[in-house]
């Protein structure tokens, strides 16, 4: 929350510093040399805003990747002990079940 206040803050004050942080140096210069004059400011603040916005996007699409991959392998984990307990039940059963026959026998 307060990373993207900050970076919204920097777009509209400083574009050029939005931009050279989001890792766009030659957009950063633009912006800059835009900001020079009081009409380029508005454009240079609507693309600082933009790439701002669109890296937000990408940093929550990632982490709910990480999320989802993150439960997905739990659900595996679980599969993978429940088959093995299913597996081992299963053993000492037949185990039991050959003990009763030598028994019986």
């Amino acid at each position: 929350m307060i990373k993207s206040f900050f970076m919204g803050f920097l777009a509209i004050f400083f574009p050029w510093l939005a931009l050279l942080i989001e890792d766009n140096p030659g957009g950063a210069l633009v912006a800059l040399i835009l900001q020079a004059s009081v009409i380029g400011w508005l454009p240079a603040t609507i693309w600082a805003w933009r790439t701002v916005r669109e890296a937000r996007k990408i940093e929550l699409a990632e982490q709910r990747k990480i999320k989802q991959t993150k439960k997905e392998a739990r659900a595996q984990e679980k599969a993978k002990a429940k088959a093995e307990a299913e597996a081992q039940k299963e053993a000492e059963s037949e185990e039991t079940t050959t003990e009763i026959t030598k028994e019986a026998e």
